[in-house]
């Protein structure tokens, strides 16, 4: 979300304090217009700086506007992300629920199968279990016909046995009590049955029912039983007489293959109930597969979902840091163009031909005057009061009544408001009576040519840098001393270029040192001047070591002792122009023939050599201009 930009129209008021506006002179004087950057950036947390102040009003203005973007921001990404976790719910809605492994069906199905053979064995459910599975296996199996010759021997067995039954009654109860006797002394049977349950244990079960009464009592058991009888000796006596024949004369015997019948029938219902469970396990088996099919995809979704939540959370981190970014820009924009405002307004700079932004002849001046008065505080008092460098600004004045015209732009108005007051109170005017005037009653005029060597090895030391200072606090301080002074720049390495003070200030090292062509140079500028005092200061580190050609007019170096002969020529013909005092400021000479030389040019035009550190070249410089 771009930030609207409700700053863009704005103009914020800035007040600069004074120490901001020296801070900042110093900073664009030294490192240029990048400055302001570090300036915004250094001040902005200083809350007696303007700065700070004007950033405080502006992020109130952009503070509540922030606010809303964010809110916007925080949900439209809460909606995004409840729109990806209700996607992910739909999903999961139309998976089949699972979530267990295959064993563990295989074992749960087990448990369900002992359990279901439990119930098979303890309870009456088995005689159903028998007499369906008779039906079931009958009308799965056989045909119509069989069926149909089925029943009718059941029809056949049926009035026989009503036949049997009814002859027994007539026998009467004697015979029947006899028969019963006789059959109660027969054993129980039980039927016993070892199986093996499909989780491994063993099954030990003993059908607690006697076997003969259930033959009595239930029709459909006794028919499924004795058709298993006759089904298994068929091929002995195809007509079935067998079943019969024991039934009445060999009990036992018909007992045991009724127990046998049992026996194998319970086993029948239980292989079914096997299958049945097993089809069941393979179902289940199928769909824990397809359940874990759908955890896997599950798995998958969920991934995809956290690596969506985090791309969304992603996306919204980085648009809150674009709006805070953006939200600084602003601020950090509004304050820079509030303060270059400032600085073109004061004049200090201005726009260039590309519209970038150039420090002005106005800045550098008013660094002039910040050097100046650094280095006057560390002078004594007795130099920095003389001459009137932090005294009147117009040479010696005083104060006297108005006599011309041209004296009233010099009119003391503190002075004339309270003449005209003491001499008329009632008369609120001032006359020509009340006005007090600064008249100059002595004026002399200086011309001063700052030379500075900006050769090659000016570089080290930052030799350049001290020369440039020390040439902009003589300015000023000439200046100060007399707004009608005069002062020429004049920078030299293998040529010389007579410059303003912008451009002194900019001025780079390079070349070779051509100090006669400096000398010339400084002649030519100062012979006419009609100045009561003529100084000329030249700051070099080295010996002279390049001259003009005089038949090309173009600079040669390398031989020293002719550079060295012309700079000497050149400083004795400086010894015509009255009132003139050369001084020479040489800076770490290495070698006693650099003081040598340096004395030998001095001499010749009658001035004087100082040779200082560049730490102390303004110190020394100031102290010389101000005893002259």
């Amino acid at each position: 979300m771009e930030l609207p930009s409700c700053l863009e129209d704005y103009e914020p008021d800035l007040v600069l304090t004074v120490d901001d506006r020296r801070n900042l002179i110093l900073g664009l004087a030294q490192d240029g217009t990048k400055t302001i950057g570090r300036f915004i950036t250094e001040h902005s947390d200083n809350k007696r700086s303007g700065i700070a102040k004007l950033f405080k009003h502006l992020r109130t203005r952009l503070d509540r506007q922030v606010e809303r973007a964010r809110e916007q921001i925080e949900r439209r990404f809460k909606g995004r992300s409840k729109g990806v976790r209700d996607e992910l719910d739909e999903d999961l809605e139309r998976m089949t629920d699972g979530g267990e492994t295959e064993g563990s069906f295989k074992s749960q199905i087990h448990r369900e199968i002992d359990s279901r053979l439990e119930e098979i064995l303890s309870r009456d459910a088995v005689l159903n279990l028998i007499i369906d599975l008779d039906e079931e296996q009958t009308e799965t199996t056989r045909s119509w016909w069989a069926r149909l010759k089925d029943a009718f021997w059941r029809l056949i067995n049926y009035l026989k046995e009503l036949m049997v039954r009814f002859i027994a009654w007539l026998k009467g109860t004697s015979a029947t009590g006899k028969r019963d006797r006789s059959m109660g002394k027969q054993p129980q049977r039980m039927a016993s049955i070892l199986l093996n349950y499909p989780s491994g244990s063993k099954l030990n079960s003993r059908l607690d029912r006697n076997l003969n009464n259930v033959l009595v009592s239930n029709s459909d058991f006794k028919r499924v039983i004795d058709k298993d009888i006759k089904a298994a000796g068929v091929k002995k006596q195809p007509d079935g007489s067998r079943i019969s024949w024991q039934k009445h004369f060999h009990r036992d015997r018909y007992d045991t293959e009724v127990q046998k019948a049992i026996n194998q029938r319970i086993k029948r219902a239980i292989k079914r109930e096997q299958r049945r469970l097993a089809h069941e396990l393979e179902r289940r088996r199928r769909r824990a597969k397809r359940s874990q099919k759908d955890k896997t995809q599950q798995e998958l979704r969920n991934r995809e979902m956290d690596s969506r939540l985090k791309q969304l959370e992603k996306q919204k981190s980085d648009e809150l840091n674009k709006l805070k970014h953006e939200y600084q820009e602003q601020i950090d924009g509004a304050v820079q163009k509030a303060l270059e405002n400032e600085l073109e307004d004061a004049g200090y700079l201005q726009k260039g031909k590309k519209n970038e932004l150039l420090i002005t002849s106005r800045l550098i001046d008013r660094f002039a005057e910040i050097v100046l008065s650094d280095e006057l505080q560390k002078l004594p008092t007795k130099y920095s009061q003389k001459a009137g460098i932090l005294g009147m600004s117009h040479g010696v004045y005083e104060k006297k009544k108005f006599r011309t015209v041209s004296d009233i732009s010099h009119m003391d108005i503190v002075a004339s408001l309270v003449n005209a007051r003491l001499a008329h109170p009632t008369h609120r005017h001032i006359d020509d009576s009340d006005i007090v005037t600064h008249r100059e009653i002595r004026s002399t005029i200086s011309h001063v040519v700052l030379i500075f060597d900006k050769s090659g090895s000016m570089e080290e030391n930052d030799r350049i840098n001290a020369a440039k200072k020390a040439v902009l606090a003589i300015y000023k301080a000439v200046k100060n001393k007399n707004p009608r002074n005069i002062v020429d720049f004049i920078a030299f390495d293998s040529t010389v270029q007579v410059m303003d003070m912008l451009s002194a200030w900019h001025s780079s090292p390079s070349g070779f040192t051509n100090t006669g062509e400096a000398l010339s140079m400084a002649r030519r500028l100062i012979k006419d001047s009609q100045a009561d005092h003529k100084l000329i200061y030249l700051i070099t580190d080295g010996l002279p070591e390049a001259y003009t050609d005089k038949l090309t007019g173009k600079p040669r170096a390398g031989d020293l002792e002719k550079s060295l002969h012309i700079a000497v020529s050149e400083a004795k013909k400086l010894r015509t122009i009255n009132r003139l005092k050369l001084t020479m400021i040489l800076l770490e000479p290495k070698e006693r023939i650099y003081t040598e030389a340096a004395k030998s040019v001095a001499k010749a035009a009658g001035g004087s050599v100082i040779v200082t550190d560049p730490n102390e070249l303004v110190t020394e410089m100031l102290t010389d201009y101000i005893e002259v």
